[in-house]
């Protein structure tokens, strides 16, 4: 800028000159400005230039509700966030639990305590574009007030650490607004389903797990399978006095395996706990789950297995 303001002083002294000069200068003068104005016009040119070029990478929803890695004007950053389009890196717009890696690919994550998942906009902002919307303001002492703002002036309102009325408050893990903007307490994890698997061979179905959402499945318990009294688990059985995986024996796959969705489909539930709980991340599909116990011979056994299924809040 200071460059400009010099050019824009020598700039008038020129003039000054050219008038005072007479006409035996005014070629040498005129030629001087015509230069003078040239070199300014370049360098007004090449910072809207460089204005222009500030470009950003932004993960841009897809119809089918996936994401794709676009590159944007910063301008135009703004409109995207508003729209359900997130940062590469950040989190997933309504969908706790999930963050977007550096090529835009969905992720389930632990918990880390820093940033939260932004709550998703209201359809009258993201639908109709509202004139006005209720905002939970942050104040200097870290407590929210609610106001009502521009829905133009929402995205920057978000980025600023400002969060929407039933939606998760920034960098609190664990923490909703009220329509108020007061706190509501929400646990890490929820039960939502507990299941009694019988080793009968028949299907046991969970109710649908939304699309997207971060699942737990805990895995409890033991049964017998012979008329020994040999006990097997979620993934092991005992035979002989030796812990077998339930994998593949002989030509039988799976067997005394706990499956998911089809007895004959290998779940591994991983290593032998002596306790008999195995658990194991899940992502819903908006489908529901189907638990069965493959056994070639079921008349014998007795006793059956706990199933529960935990919703991941954050």
């Amino acid at each position: 800028m200071d460059d400009i303001n010099s050019l824009g002083e020598r700039f008038q002294s020129l003039i000054f000159i050219f008038l005072r000069g007479g006409t035996m200068k005014i070629r040498k003068n005129f030629s001087i400005i015509f230069a003078v104005v040239m070199i300014l016009s370049l360098v007004l040119a090449g910072g809207a230039a460089a204005k222009t070029a500030d470009k950003v990478n932004v993960c841009h929803k897809t119809g089918n509700g996936s994401f794709i890695l676009i590159n944007i004007s910063s301008n135009a950053l703004p409109a995207h966030l508003l729209h359900g389009d997130a940062a590469p890196g950040g989190a997933v717009p309504g969908q706790p639990g999930m963050e977007l890696a550096a090529d835009c690919s969905v992720l389930a994550v632990a918990q880390t305590g820093l940033g939260q998942t932004p709550p998703v906009l209201p359809n009258d902002v993201v639908g109709k574009r509202a004139s006005k919307v209720d905002v939970c303001h942050r104040r200097g002492n870290g407590t929210f007030i609610l106001i009502n703002i521009s829905a133009n002036a929402l995205p920057a309102h978000l980025m600023h650490g400002d969060g929407l009325p039933d939606g998760w408050v920034p960098d609190q893990p664990g923490r909703k607004f009220a329509a108020d903007c007061s706190f509501v307490e929400i646990p890490q994890k929820e039960l939502v389903e507990t299941l009694t698997i019988s080793p009968t061979g028949a299907s046991f179905v969970s109710q649908p797990l939304l699309a997207g959402q971060a699942y737990e499945l805990i895995a409890s318990g033991t049964f017998t399978y012979n008329p020994a009294h040999n006990w097997a688990d979620a993934e092991y059985y005992l035979k002989n006095g030796v812990i077998v995986k339930g994998d593949v024996e002989g030509s039988t796959p799976n067997v005394l395996d706990l499956s998911i969705n089809g007895p004959l489909v290998n779940t591994d539930w991983g290593s032998y706990q002596s306790s008999h709980i195995y658990t194991m991340s899940w992502t819903g599909t908006g489908d529901p789950l189907s638990f069965a116990i493959y056994d070639s011979n079921y008349l014998d056994n007795v006793g059956s297995l706990k199933l529960e299924i935990w919703k991941i809040n954050w």
